[in-house]
């Protein structure tokens, strides 16, 4: 009979770490939030313009030495305006 209860007593144990690991389970479940979403107009106002890749840095020309340097529509040219020296990109 001792044997019964030493057994009852473990199950009732058992069940009850069962329970608890249980609740405090799910009471660490984290909540989903909600994934938010953008109209192509928001997106494409809230996104910058890519770089020219034609340009430098600041929208400056692009030096050069050669004329494939530069990109289709554009030729390597002097700019008395920037330097006697150096060759640029500029629009032709």
């Amino acid at each position: 009979m001792t044997i019964r209860i030493g057994r009852a007593v473990g199950l009732v144990a058992f069940a009850a770490i069962l329970a608890t690991l249980s609740s405090s389970c799910a009471s660490t479940q984290k909540k989903e939030t909600p994934i938010q979403t953008q109209t192509v107009e928001e997106y494409e106002a809230n996104t910058p313009e890519p770089d020219d890749p034609c340009l430098g840095t600041g929208g400056n020309p692009v030096e050069c030495t050669d004329a494939s340097d530069c990109c289709k529509g554009m030729v390597c040219s002097l700019d008395p305006d920037r330097s006697h020296v150096r060759r640029y990109c500029l629009s032709g």
